[in-house]
């Protein structure tokens, strides 16, 4: 795995703070999966159908992953005929763990330790080959603006992009598992993600919305997939 070193230049203050103390670099893989797999959660399992889906999207194609976590749907990967997958995350351990869970997909696993609110000229050139970049649960994380830098930077080749948010109509962002407690830190850093604002950014960056799909969680909460494709206008 590379590893480059993190700069700040060119962020606002406020976000240079997160990026500087950013909370995802010390999460825990276990704790992550016992949250998220939590049966009150469930975002494990839908996210894995979703990937499965993605991927579909373009067979025989290589695939960026922006914030892999721990690899989850990475199996679908062979099925899906994904020849190559760019995994960026800035997790250590997570990209440790993908390795340890897929070792059928190695050979065609490419993992990467980047920060991508600060190290966004390398993460672009990691995916700018890629027919498909998947992001979901990120922009909340790394901030629209930031996310907007990634997808500004990629080459006018068709690319797909495929990312989830989440909606909570309940008023709370973690839902409770007994181990929520390990998002106190991520919650504080994240942002409140707007679907109109992301279409619209994603519009005039040049990629245009192409599907919608809402998913219905076991706690009241939804994920939202949304689809573009770059200069497919009509």
């Amino acid at each position: 795995m590379r590893k480059t070193k993190s700069t700040h230049t060119g962020l606002p203050q406020p976000l240079r703070d997160i990026a500087a103390h950013n909370a995802w670099r010390d999460m825990l893989p276990g704790d992550y999966d016992a949250h998220m797999s939590h049966p009150h959660v469930a975002q494990t399992q839908m996210l894995n159908r979703i990937f499965r889906e993605q991927f579909a999207l373009c067979p025989n194609s290589r695939a960026g992953i922006l914030g892999i976590t721990n690899g989850n749907g990475l199996e679908h990967v062979i099925p899906c005929d994904i020849t190559e997958v760019i995994g960026i995350d800035i997790n250590r351990a997570f990209l440790e763990e993908c390795r340890a869970r897929y070792p059928d997909v190695t050979p065609r696993l490419k993992l990467f330790q980047l920060d991508l609110m600060t190290d966004t000229t390398k993460a672009i050139e990691m995916i700018s080959g890629c027919d498909l970049v998947i992001a979901n649960l990120l922009i909340k994380h790394i901030r629209l603006e930031n996310f907007m830098r990634l997808m500004a930077g990629l080459p006018g080749r068709g690319q797909t992009v495929s990312c989830v948010i989440q909606v909570n109509p309940d008023g709370t962002a973690v839902s409770h598992s007994g181990f929520e407690h390990v998002f106190e830190a991520i919650s504080m850093q994240r942002e409140e993600e707007n679907e109109e604002l992301i279409t619209i950014s994603m519009e005039e960056a040049g990629f245009a919305p192409i599907h919608r799909a809402v998913y219905d969680l076991p706690n009241g909460k939804q994920f939202i997939r949304l689809d573009f494709k770059k200069g497919a206008f009509t």
